[in-house]
């Protein structure tokens, strides 16, 4: 262990969760592409730099039949995801107090490994090791994943990253290095790119960006991202060759999953993408030239796993489906052959479709959300819909076209660049409904606690408004709605509005609290916060 003072234990990390680790994102490109990940309610997960364990937390509350490592330098933070474990009596996550160099065969094999946030700040040594792991330690159809700074993009980074170095290279203390780096930045942005200027050099408008994002990060991204002794930001290019070299393989990108390159490359670059288009690494590389990339989230798995990337739609029958698309046009007639387009509350992405099954499916998914539908469980209820008539019952032919067909039409949703149709690996317990006594994610509950932000059960974030952030702690299964009122009334620092303005007549404020209630326990099953009871 170094003798100098550790970083992360002078300016730890918040309690964080990252969406894009969560394994349930990692197994659907696996299942997609042909391999068979372990299932997720019984898997074994490490995590490289796992700081305080908070990203891991929420996965093992709620995957109670998986296994959990965490592995981080910081004695300060593993002690304190130690005391938040022992405070939870949580036993099937296991936080270690150890360097990544020091991972050996005593850890054993696991189906999911993650690394999010370290390979970009570690020496060259660590780097390689941490590739070493992944070959060693991962199961057969497993899959690891692997942040790291990426250029071109960090190029314009790297430069405001070495003034900010220079200007506090002789500050010891860590907290005024932020707060100088935070004026610094500032003011050369003030001046260089006036706030009231409207036409800005390059060099301005990467001042002012880079300004804007030290100015609204918390103090410990600014130290970790800027300050560090070591950020070493790689080329996708030279990243692949290092895997390859490794015994890995890349599968894909976990924050754009299976989108095509095509959906998300403009039609004029399509000529000029052309020469680069003879192999993935190479049409990867290309995309971060296009668009000026800055950070990769990429999944890999063993060199010699069967890796097939023509995705056909028979795949889907080992996932599950979660969608909350609705008929735009209220009357539309979903058992037709024209066209109909569906959209989610709140967004202006579409999806359109004329294949009856496919809109009988889409049905199905809406109103079983926030659920995820098994895909087989799927095109049965859809087929029964589309062909009511016992006497229009389907052969087994015409059942298999039709399931091709809605699974076709999934992934189009799927790869899409709006992504308006969920994939997953698995399908958690979740309430259509509160319950008499509802219960909420022992995640959120958690989570709840210390922030507003809390995760559902696939690592999404959700900000709770304050009357579902106050009762969202107490949602265990022994209060029903009228006993969650009473704690909100008893609570004076809780006020009670109506129309905006807060009421003060006490003898209108208890049938008001109960409505408020109820309104904000059918938000958060909306929401995928409560769990069956």
């Amino acid at each position: 262990m170094p003798s100098a003072p550790y970083s992360y234990d002078q300016i730890p990390y918040l309690n964080r969760t990252h969406v894009r680790t969560h394994p349930d994102r990692m197994a659907t490109m696996a299942t997609l592409l042909g391999l068979e990940p372990p299932r997720l309610e019984a898997c074994r997960v490490l995590e490289l730099g796992c700081a305080n364990g908070h990203n891991l937390l929420p996965m093992a509350l709620n995957l109670p039949g998986s296994r959990f490592v965490g592995v981080d330098l910081s004695a300060r933070q593993i002690a304190d995801g130690r005391a938040a474990l022992a405070e939870l009596g949580l036993t099937n996550l296991t936080l270690r107090h150890a360097s990544i160099l020091d991972i050996d065969a005593d850890y054993g094999r696991f189906d999911y490994i993650l690394c999010h946030g370290v390979y970009s700040w570690v020496s060259t040594e660590v780097q390689a090791k941490i590739l070493d792991v992944c070959r060693a330690h991962l199961a057969p159809h497993g899959v690891a994943y692997v942040s790291y700074n990426c250029l071109p993009g960090w190029h314009d980074k790297l430069r405001v990253r070495e003034m900010l170095l220079h200007h506090v290279r002789h500050i010891p203390d860590a907290r005024e290095r932020i707060r100088q780096s935070r004026e610094f930045i500032r003011g050369l942005a003030e001046i260089v790119a006036p706030p009231e200027a409207t036409e800005l050099s390059a060099y301005g408008a990467t001042l002012r960006a880079e300004a804007e994002i030290v100015a609204q990060q918390d103090d410990d991204y600014i130290y970790h991202e800027y300050l560090e002794d070591s950020n070493l930001p790689i080329y996708f290019h030279e990243f692949a060759e290092r895997v390859e070299a490794h015994g890995l393989q890349y599968l894909g990108d976990a924050d754009r999953g299976l989108k095509a390159l095509e959906s998300v490359l403009p039609a004029t670059a399509q000529p000029l993408a052309q020469p680069y288009s003879h192999s993935l690494t190479a049409l990867e590389q290309f995309f971060d030239f296009l668009s000026n990339r800055t950070f990769r989230s990429s999944l890999l798995a063993l060199g010699d796993a069967p890796v097939d990337r023509s995705v056909p739609s028979y795949r889907l029958k080992n996932l599950f489906v979660r969608a909350a698309l609705r008929p735009t046009n209220p009357a539309a007639d979903l058992t037709s052959a024209d066209y109909e387009t569906f959209a989610t509350e709140g967004s202006a992405n579409t999806y359109s479709t004329a294949h009856p099954v496919t809109k009988a499916a889409l049905q199905v998914l809406a109103n079983a959300h926030p659920r995820s539908v098994p895909f087989n469980d799927l095109v049965a209820e859809a087929c029964a819909r589309t062909y009511p008539d016992p006497s229009m019952a389907l052969s087994r032919v015409t059942l298999t076209r039709e399931a091709d067909a809605l699974g076709q039409n999934l992934l189009q949703g799927y790869t899409a660049d709006s992504a308006l149709i969920d994939l997953h690996a698995f399908a958690p317990p979740l309430a259509l409904t509160p319950a008499e006594r509802p219960s909420a994610l022992p995640s959120a509950r958690f989570q709840a606690i210390f922030g507003r932000s809390v995760t559902n059960p696939y690592h999404h974030h959700i900000h709770l408004d304050t009357l579902s952030w106050y009762l969202t702690p107490f949602l265990d299964g022994t209060r029903d709605a009228a006993a969650l009122a009473a704690l909100v009334l008893a609570n004076p620092s809780l006020a009670v509005e109506k129309d905006g303005q807060e009421l003060t007549d006490p003898a209108q404020k208890p049938a008001l609290v109960r409505e408020q209630v109820e309104t904000c326990l059918h938000t958060l099953a909306h929401l995928g916060l409560l769990v069956e009871s």
